[in-house]
């Protein structure tokens, strides 16, 4: 069995992969770079990264950021504007939202607040300047599933994306996907 093979199997058991079921028109998603599978006249489905949708106004902190989720496979979306982001968060599916709370228009608590009152559930991890302990907490209550206080690593927030993403699609275990001496490692 070779690895366009393994993948596509493994996608059909249930727990073995951090994916989302395929919409009427849209692919399988999992937190893999994009892989076309493809072999001698048959083709497999296409693995579309995680989608994450990052709102931060610095310039500079948005580019090493994306770029750094970029690296370990996610797909990213960069906003610098909170109204832009809340009017992105509500229209289009994102596996996960990191969110500053600092933005021009509409501020990110303001933006957690409205996803949370529409049933929006996507994990969202707030990325701030802001670390006074009752600020923590208002961030919590407004609904957000972690905090990040800048500066602030871009491991760390990778590590945090992964886990928030696996416990929101019910995968909490394992990531090595093993074929006799194959391994594939889904978070690396």
């Amino acid at each position: 069995m070779n690895l366009a093979s393994l993948v596509h199997f493994a996608m059909e058991l249930p727990g073995v992969m951090t994916c989302r079921a395929p919409g009427p028109t849209s692919l399988p998603r999992c937190n893999l770079p994009a892989i076309p599978l493809s072999e001698a006249g048959t083709t497999f489905n296409v693995l579309i990264p995680m989608r994450v949708l990052l709102v931060e106004d610095q310039t500079k902190i948005a580019e090493f950021t994306a770029k750094g989720l970029e690296e370990s496979g996610f797909a990213v979306e960069v906003c610098g504007d909170g109204t832009v982001a809340f009017e992105l968060a509500t229209t289009e599916e994102f596996d996960a939202i990191v969110l500053d709370i600092m933005l021009p228009g509409r501020d990110g608590l303001s933006v957690l607040r409205g996803l949370r009152e529409r049933h929006i559930a996507v994990p969202v991890i707030l990325l701030t300047a802001r670390n006074e302990l009752n600020e923590r907490i208002e961030g919590f209550q407004f609904g957000a599933d972690d905090y990040i206080t800048k500066p602030f690593f871009v491991e760390e927030l990778v590590a945090r994306l992964q886990a928030l993403i696996r416990r929101s699609t019910g995968q909490a275990g394992n990531t090595l996907l093993q074929l006799g001496d194959l391994t594939l490692d889904l978070f690396k």
